[in-house]
């Protein structure tokens, strides 16, 4: 991964991702910083102080001064941008415009500290995307320093680009993969009697990679 796209909005969760996609990028990668203003927020603004510009002025000064400033010197480039429409929207449109090899974002938690299970913006981000979403827990340190990767496979298309894009990123980073398929309360046998024990097979042969892979 070389070129992402970060959403932020100045709270502690997304710093968080931010760091990450700098150092998954490393010194030679490009990160597009977006901040994305939801219009309605914006109408209250313009209600309650009746000086939006104000209010936008200052959301691209954080975004630029404050909120990036730490990831700035740590990646070949960084652009930030502030757009006046929702998160899921302008994080679509940014990674298609910038060809971003994922959209990352930040987990939120709740006011009480409890982490919440999907969040409305990757809700969003999961009917529309045009690129792999990577959610950052608060927890995160370092991004993909040791591994292994985890592959969660079953009988959907989708099974097969996870593979394939979870083998170019162990590959490119030495990394292992291990591979998972949950069965539910389901017989874990396939439908032809085999046990279901050659997923590192499929995973290789998807993956195009020699990979060390761990069922």
């Amino acid at each position: 991964m070389r070129r992402l796209v970060v959403g932020v909005d100045g709270t502690e969760a997304a710093r968080i991702a931010l760091d990450w996609a700098a150092d998954a990028v490393g010194p030679d990668g490009h990160i597009h910083a977006i901040v994305a203003v939801d219009p309605t927020i914006e109408l209250l603004v313009d209600v309650v102080t009746g000086d939006p510009m104000s209010y936008l002025e200052r959301l691209y000064h954080d975004l630029a001064d404050d909120w990036t400033k730490d990831a700035t010197g740590t990646v070949a480039e960084l652009t930030a941008d502030l757009v006046e429409t929702g998160a899921p929207e302008a994080l679509v449109a940014a990674a298609a415009e910038f060809h971003a090899d994922a959209i990352v974002i930040g987990a939120h938690v709740t006011h009480l500290g409890l982490p919440k299970r999907i969040g409305g913006t990757t809700r969003h981000l999961l009917r529309k995307l045009v690129v792999p979403l990577i959610v950052v827990p608060a927890s995160t340190k370092r991004a993909l320093a040791d591994g292994p990767l985890v592959i969660g496979v079953g009988d959907s298309d989708a099974t097969e680009a996870a593979a394939r894009w979870a083998a170019t990123l162990a590959d490119e980073r030495d990394l292992e993969i291990g591979v998972v398929r949950a069965t539910g309360d389901g017989p874990v046998f396939r439908a032809d009697g085999q046990l279901d024990v050659d997923l590192g097979r499929e995973v290789q042969e998807l993956s195009d990679h020699d990979l060390t892979i761990e069922v």
